[in-house]
């Protein structure tokens, strides 16, 4: 069997919705343990910061900012070095 999955365009997924759980994801006290799901997490924020001014702008209303303000002060040093990037 030959399974072939197409990759989301970042503009699909912006427009999906999970920026918010992304968010929430990084921001989760509950979670503060799970650090390979909040560096996954992390990354695919980066990314959408790094796109053009719109994905910026959406990332930034949904509260971003703080979030990543409470990463990089992490105990986990690789979740530190993912919110540098």
């Amino acid at each position: 069997m030959n399974f072939s999955i197409e990759p989301l365009n970042f503009e699909e997924f912006m427009a999906s919705g999970l920026t918010p759980i992304l968010i929430a994801i990084c921001g989760s006290k509950e979670l503060i343990d799970e650090s390979e799901l909040i560096f996954e997490s992390l990354w695919i924020i980066s990314n959408g910061l790094s796109g053009n001014s719109n994905n910026t702008r959406i990332f930034i209303e949904e509260g971003v900012v703080e979030v990543l303000i409470q990463q990089i002060n992490s105990e986990n040093l690789i979740i530190r070095e993912q919110v540098k990037c």
